[in-house]
């Protein structure tokens, strides 16, 4: 039997598949860039190439500290670095700030920016709440840590302590999530049905959620990979449970696609969140579920359950847990996090309960 060759085909998008790998050429300041990627599917081969570009673009940006570097240039140079894994709505308030609330200082040196700080908290005051102010200072702050970062200046700033009074949030115990679901499978088509029940067995960020890939998808380990474009830009695992895998076996599998797939790429956030209001309703909630409210209910039912709170946190794969102890004296692995997030299984909810004494 002749050996198959393997498929060649011309330059797309920068890449080319040669021999069963996939190997870039593209110009980047008028000079030739190529080389192999060492990938063998197009999406890894894309991650690598974007991951290139940007290390790349960050070489081209003159980091010396400089006293006339100004908050224009720092903003810049954030933009460029955080595009990759922001999403476009991110990038659109970013630049509404800058239009609207930091455009007095857009050319002001970075060695001044203290005295322009102390300046826009009392106009913010008259005109926002505490939770619209909290979120322009984030963003500032985000925007001028990177350029201390990064070299163009070395002085130490202070920002306003905002307090935001919170309510409870409302999160769903057991039964009223299987309530929940219920309504879901009633409103949803198969797609939504999979995308919102990933928000609470795999813990997923929406964005994550609309980015869900078969490529990502280890039916073998039964773990579900998430890519660099999350919030730390870090690629992390997950487990998946039992209940996950068969929903995602009523997919047909497409390797390199998206598992919901919308007409024109990853659907938007209204796909889902029409049906989880359609759900809330139909429950009688007085406040509707959002999508990060099914992250805060298992985040919730977890430690209910009595699973670690260092183990919840991998899980919710936040950066900072917040305690020494969690940084430094608890490792958690992959069968800690799949050991807790079984709890999550119905089934297990109703083992449980048939074990109980009468």
């Amino acid at each position: 039997m002749a050996k198959q060759e393997k498929k060649n085909t011309g330059l797309k998008d920068g890449l080319r598949l040669r021999a069963g790998i996939f190997h870039f050429r593209f110009q980047f300041h008028g000079r030739l860039k190529t080389g192999s990627t060492g990938c063998r599917d197009l999406r890894s081969a894309q991650a690598y190439l974007l991951k290139y570009r940007s290390t790349l673009a960050l070489e081209a940006v003159d980091l010396r500290s400089t006293p006339r570097a100004t908050f224009q240039e720092a903003f810049n140079l954030y933009i460029k670095i955080q595009t990759p894994r922001l999403v476009p709505k991110t990038i659109y308030l970013l630049n509404s700030n800058m239009e609207h609330h930091w455009s007095h200082f857009r050319d002001a040196p970075l060695k001044d920016m203290q005295t322009h700080l102390d300046e826009l908290f009392p106009s913010l005051k008259q005109k926002m709440r505490p939770g619209s102010q909290r979120l322009v200072f984030a963003r500032l702050r985000g925007v001028l840590e990177l350029a201390r970062k990064r070299g163009l200046h070395n002085t130490p700033l202070e920002y306003p302590v905002i307090d935001v009074a919170r309510d409870p949030k409302q999160v769903l115990n057991d039964e009223e999530l299987k309530v929940f679901f219920t309504h879901v499978d009633q409103f949803g088509n198969l797609q939504q049905q999979i995308m919102i029940r990933s928000l609470l067995f795999l813990c997923l960020r929406v964005s994550e959620c609309q980015r869900l890939n078969w490529d990502d998808y280890d039916e073998e380990t039964m773990t579900y990979r998430i890519d660099e474009r999350q919030k730390n830009g870090k690629i992390s695992y997950l487990p998946v449970i039992p209940e996950m895998a068969e929903w995602f076996a009523k997919q047909r599998r497409r390797n390199g696609e998206l598992m919901c797939p919308g007409k024109w790429g990853p659907h938007t956030p209204r796909f889902t969140d029409i049906v989880i209001k359609k759900a809330s309703n139909a429950m009688g909630l007085k406040v509707p579920m959002t999508h990060h409210r099914f992250r805060s209910s298992a985040a919730t039912a977890l430690l209910r359950k009595g699973v670690p709170l260092a183990v919840v946190a991998r899980i919710l794969r936040h950066s900072d847990a917040g305690s020494i102890c969690m940084k430094h004296y608890w490792e958690a692995g992959l069968q800690d996090l799949r050991a807790g997030m079984m709890l999550l299984s119905p089934e297990h909810s109703r083992d449980t309960q048939d074990q109980a004494p009468d």
